[in-house]
């Protein structure tokens, strides 16, 4: 039986050293041909040994499978240069890893490997935080039923699914979400002659949904609809020929820009020059004989066998090389340090407080492009709530929409020296902000940049709608990291990636224009886009409470007035709010619960089931 290990070694003999490289966190993009990577981490501290898989978990973390050494190592989200020894390590026999070849986490933050050993297949889980060392599973998928052979690939769907690519199999097995331990048979399956699966490796999913599949021993990448049937199921198209580059390809994803991205190990020989490859074609791509829009090969890439690829934090792309025995790091596309018109904001908001309530809802949310599923409104069909909200508060946001401008959000609750470090980075053309903000925002303005004080807005006078079109690669927003670890860094989000992760919440979480979304977070979390862009771009309503300025109590009625049907926030601000909530007070309009950030304890599911069930 031909494994995906020896078609890999066809003319490479032995293992060398290993050697781990990455890029710096924001730099310029790679560009096409010869480039090198960026950073190092190489040494036998490292412990790396035949790596095969490269992932990030929820945290940033970066995670490591090791063939040869049957070992997954865990690295530091900012790990160092040099000779880095691991955060841990899972290794030893009661880990049930054996030849680990992919590494997948689901939503739960659990993670997944396959395990490509001839004679006994499977795929081990572990708990989100597994302890290091010699470490058991908490269940294992294994057995005849399951039909796994040589699985080395693995992902999840928007579902929960957990899809299998089966090398040695030339299937794509597809197993239930709560899949319980054991021998367990998938729910259903693409394979045979017609379905173009061929050395499957990889498989991941476009914006709209189609599955796509890497298929080492075909040299194509094939594409499957959404609701594909199980069995002997054509692609919807197919990549493939010279002008395609593809030789043994590997592995697939789709960038935070909806880019293809295919690994090419090469067919005839892995070495430093010319066959292997990293290749770039847009997410709607042209089936057939479709050259890629830029290609990274050469010398100086380092690409040597590689056999996997993954995005870290920050969008760098990283690739793990199994015989080059190193990963290699290439830096991100939109970059927000380098200055510029093209890659800095033209509008920055400063959120202030108004009677109690947040002014940096800065929504940017109108996008022009139609998602299956996805319910749009007008672009005046939003609502707000009811009280003493400063008008500033939502049409603000609206007019740099509607202008077609990018924002920044700043929490007035930061120190004046960190916003003076994020407005100096992302140059902005315009400071937002309403009268007790104005002197801080002042404060922090760079020379050539104006400062607007919405009180002194005119909201009477009309004006023509500007019919802007957005472009779906547009700048929608950055929002800056802490800076724990020297200055903040901003993380720059387009329109479409802001679309498609708010088009899968709204398919999973059934938003809709009747739901009324608590908005808890500060503006300049990620945690707000979540609240923001759910309910107003699906016509829904804001409620949101600054739990800083007004604190918990009164917080239990507010909720329960407003008729709230969704709550966002994070489990040790829930435990605070319960105690402050009377006996008996139970929020039964409240649909969806989402505790993220931190966590989640028995204590916060019994507060749960206490207060919203």
């Amino acid at each position: 039986m031909r494994t995906l290990a020896t078609t890999l070694r066809w003319a490479v003999v032995g293992v060398l050293g290993i050697a781990l490289v990455a890029a710096p966190g924001i730099a310029s993009a790679w560009t096409k041909g010869n480039t090198p990577p960026s950073r190092l981490l190489d040494g036998p501290h490292t412990k790396i040994n035949g790596p095969y898989s490269v992932a990030f978990d929820a945290q940033g973390r970066m995670y490591v499978a090791n063939a040869m050494s049957n070992s997954v190592e865990m690295y530091a989200a900012n790990w160092a240069n040099g000779d880095t020894a691991p955060k841990k390590s899972l290794v030893g026999p009661a880990t049930g890893l054996n030849q680990p070849t992919s590494i997948a986490f689901d939503a739960a933050g659990n993670m997944y490997v396959a395990n490509s050993t001839t004679g006994s297949p499977s795929v081990t889980v572990y708990a989100p935080e597994w302890a290091k060392g010699n470490t058991a599973p908490i269940k294992t998928l294994s057995g005849p039923s399951t039909g796994l052979s040589a699985p080395v690939g693995l992902a999840f769907d928007a579902t929960g699914k957990m899809y299998v690519a089966d090398f040695s199999g030339n299937v794509i097995l597809v197993f239930a979400a709560d899949w319980a331990s054991g021998d367990r048979a998938p729910v259903k399956h693409l394979g045979g002659p017609n379905s173009g699966v061929n050395g499957p490796t990889s498989i991941a999913w476009d914006a709209a949904g189609r599955m796509h599949v890497t298929n080492v021993l075909a040299n194509t990448v094939t594409a499957y609809p959404a609701d594909w049937a199980s069995g002997d199921m054509p692609p919807v198209k197919v990549l493939s020929g010279p002008a395609t580059g593809l030789s043994a390809p590997v592995d697939v994803d789709f960038d935070y820009l909806g880019r293809m991205n295919v690994l090419s190990v090469g067919t005839l020989q892995c070495n430093y020059e010319t066959v292997s490859s990293l290749a770039v074609w847009p997410g709607e791509w042209t089936a057939g004989n479709t050259a890629p829009s830029k290609e990274l090969k050469g010398s100086n890439t380092k690409l040597v066998c590689p056999t996997s690829l993954a995005f870290g934090p920050s969008g760098e792309t990283f690739v793990a090389n199994s015989l080059g025995n190193d990963i290699t790091g290439y830096a991100a596309d939109v970059t927000v340090t380098i200055k510029g018109k093209r890659t800095s904001p033209t509008a920055i908001s400063l959120a202030g407080v108004t009677s109690g309530v947040p002014l940096g809802a800065s929504i940017t949310a109108y996008v022009r492009m139609k998602a299956p599923k996805q319910k749009f409104v007008p672009q005046h069909a939003i609502k707000l709530t009811k009280g003493d909200l400063a008008k500033g508060t939502f049409t603000y946001p609206i007019g740099k929409l509607k202008a077609g401008k990018a924002y920044v959000p700043l929490d007035v609750n930061f120190p004046a020296e960190r916003l003076g470090q994020m407005v100096s980075d992302c140059e902005p053309e315009l400071i937002l902000c309403d009268g007790a903000s104005e002197p801080l925002a002042r404060q922090v303005c760079p020379a050539g940049c104006r400062v607007l004080n919405l009180a002194e807005v005119d909201w009477r006078r009309a004006a023509d709608n500007p019919a802007r079109r957005m472009d779906p690669m547009d700048l929608a927003y950055i929002l800056y990291t802490s800076g724990s670890t020297g200055k903040p860094k901003g993380i720059a989000f387009v329109h479409r990636n802001l679309l498609h992760t708010k088009m899968c919440l709204t398919n999973e979480l059934f938003y809709s224009a009747s739901d009324r979304v608590t908005w808890l977070h500060s503006p300049s979390f990620g945690s707000s886009v979540v609240d923001i862009y759910c309910a107003l771009t699906n016509g829904g309503t804001m409620l949101p409470w600054d739990s800083k300025a007004q604190g918990f109590t009164g917080m239990g009625r507010w909720l329960k007035d407003m008729r709230a049907t969704t709550f966002h926030w994070i489990p040790s601000a829930l435990r605070q709010f319960a105690r402050t909530l009377p006996e008996g007070m139970v929020f039964d309009t409240v649909r969806i619960s989402v505790m993220a950030g931190e966590p989640l304890t028995r204590r916060e599911v019994d507060l749960h089931r206490k207060h919203f069930s």
